[in-house]
């Protein structure tokens, strides 16, 4: 009976814990200092970089080291990124319009979107992509 009682309390308490500890939610790939990496955006940024192939396609285990590859690039560039912001360092507006007018020039409006269909993109989202790039530009030149 006094063995109960001593191994109640215990159990009691390590439950206690167990129910306050977070788990992190299935979506997240990464967290760098508190902002998740989905893995849709995870997904996302792969298909950019690896698009399907129609050849030789490649095995699970390649795709995997190549999803960790892209995962690794992404945590580095926010990382560099909160480094940016903390410095003061982030791309203006206006670095940011004129960067999106270059790249766009080129195109016409439907041609242009293509490009953004086919990067599964908005244009909100290219320019978020754009504000990254110029922001973590400037901190490596800084």
């Amino acid at each position: 009976m006094s063995l109960r009682l001593l191994i109640l309390p215990g159990v009691l308490l390590l439950l206690s814990f167990t129910g306050c500890r977070r788990g992190i939610p299935e979506n997240i790939a990464a967290t760098v200092n508190g902002r998740a990496i989905t893995y849709a955006d995870l997904d996302k940024q792969y298909l950019a970089q690896f698009p399907p192939a129609t050849g030789e396609k490649p095995t699970e285990d390649q795709i995997q080291f190549q999803k960790l590859e892209v995962l690794r690039n992404m945590i580095d560039n926010e990382i560099m990124l909160q480094r940016a912001e903390k410095l003061g360092l982030m791309a203006t507006d206006a670095d940011v319009d004129a960067k999106f007018s270059e790249l766009k020039a080129p195109f016409t409006q439907e041609e242009f979107q293509k490009q953004l269909t086919a990067k599964k993109m908005t244009a909100e989202e290219y320019r978020a992509q754009i504000r990254r790039s110029l922001s973590i530009s400037k901190l490596i030149n800084k």
